[in-house]
């Protein structure tokens, strides 16, 4: 959590050396605090109260409990966590999970260097009124796939899937959900997993680390799961 909130906050280098100055760079340029900062001034008392509640039990962890090993690694104890800084963890998944913005960029580059011609075979087109969602088969699915030149497909994470198995299919009657946000694989890792039971409500499943709220989990009675629509 600190050393997401600090790539977030463009402070990295402090901690990890020069390797990190190019990073921090960056994300002091994106200035994704100070949007933090803004967002924070926009919310009601009861999202405020939640975050501050949030903090307040990392902070508690942060002052009695057992620090992790990076940290006598790294030689340093974090500093108190705040709602701003679950804000701005919250600023770089949407960051990292709207790639969009690149493929606008390589969009203008293509136009700005390639003949119109060329442009056009790069760039994709997608047809209005296109369907958002279309009847597939599995084996011409997996049939297909296996003619791809993999070398021409983007890369392995780019994409969310998010899918149902009837309970007419499964042994207990009851439907089945499967989702796979497609995250790349890093550490420390951007998941948390977390068990919230109080007289309202029982649920379970994981969190942005750092961030409350599950964002994939299930309760006595629903799962959810998320896929990543591509915002700007």
């Amino acid at each position: 959590m600190d050393l997401a909130r600090r790539q977030a906050s463009g402070t990295l280098a402090e901690v990890v050396g020069e390797t990190a100055i190019e990073s921090d760079k960056l994300f002091r340029t994106f200035s994704l605090r100070n949007a933090a900062e803004k967002s924070w001034e926009t919310y009601d008392d009861e999202t405020k109260q939640i975050l501050e509640w949030f903090a307040e039990g990392v902070n508690a962890y942060i002052n009695e409990g057992k620090l992790t090993y990076e940290f006598a690694l790294l030689g340093y104890k974090p500093e108190e966590w705040t709602p701003i800084d679950s804000l701005t963890i919250g600023k770089y998944m949407a960051y990292d999970l709207g790639g969009t913005w690149k493929l606008q960029a390589f969009n203008h580059w293509a136009m700005q260097n390639l003949t119109e011609e060329e442009a056009k075979e790069l760039l994709v087109k997608y047809p209005e009124g296109a369907p958002s969602i279309i009847e597939a088969n599995l084996n011409n699915s997996v049939k297909v796939a296996g003619e791809f030149n993999t070398e021409l497909l983007p890369n392995e994470f780019n994409g969310s899937n998010n899918w149902v198995i009837s309970g007419e299919k499964t042994e207990t009657g009851k439907p089945l959900l499967a989702n796979d946000p497609h995250l790349s694989l890093g550490t420390p890792s951007i998941w948390y997993e977390m068990h919230l039971q109080s007289p309202e409500q029982n649920v379970s499943g994981v969190i942005f680390a750092g961030v409350p709220g599950i964002i994939l989990g299930h309760n006595e009675s629903i799962a959810w799961g998320v896929t990543n629509v591509g915002p700007d």
